[in-house]
């Protein structure tokens, strides 16, 4: 093969590469991302949030931009979801990030296809958070009925 044959092969492969990358980048799937502010949270907010997360009622229902669970101003929330979820289901996201070496923050698809563009779970840093009267200031519950006070 002549070297300008060899040059546009290599031309062809890089531009398949770097066209591979950024598809794979624009459907993120389960990822330990989240905002810079993350780094300020607790080491083991994941963990903390689980913990709240697992002591749900299974039945409990949630929509987009719920706070289903906090520690601190790091808190669980669905995204781009049509519908709700159950707190059963949830509570596998949860446990998704968990596996998936997560501590603080990041994102879990709620469909199958492992695109989080298709509804997702997402555990972020919030600017403000909702507290109910007498609630400790340390990890925080908020369950969807709003009458109901805040899990301690």
């Amino acid at each position: 093969m002549d070297t300008t044959m060899q040059h546009k092969v290599l031309a062809l492969l890089l531009s398949a590469l770097l066209l591979n990358a950024a598809t794979r980048s624009d459907a993120l799937g389960i990822n330990c991302r989240g905002s810079s502010n993350c780094a300020a949270g607790r080491a083991h907010a994941l963990s903390e949030i689980n913990t709240k997360v697992q002591g749900l009622p299974d039945a409990n229902v949630y929509p987009n931009g719920q706070h289903i669970a906090c520690s601190d101003n790091i808190c669980a929330f669905l995204q781009n979801i049509s519908g709700t979820k159950t707190a059963a289901q949830i509570k596998g996201y949860v446990n998704q990030l968990l596996a998936h070496g997560c501590g603080k923050c990041g994102s879990v698809p709620t469909e199958p296809g492992n695109d989080v563009g298709t509804g997702q779970l997402t555990v972020n840093w919030i600017v403000e958070l909702i507290m109910s009267p007498g609630e400790d200031d340390k990890v925080r519950v908020h369950v969807n009925k709003p009458t109901e006070t805040a899990v301690n």
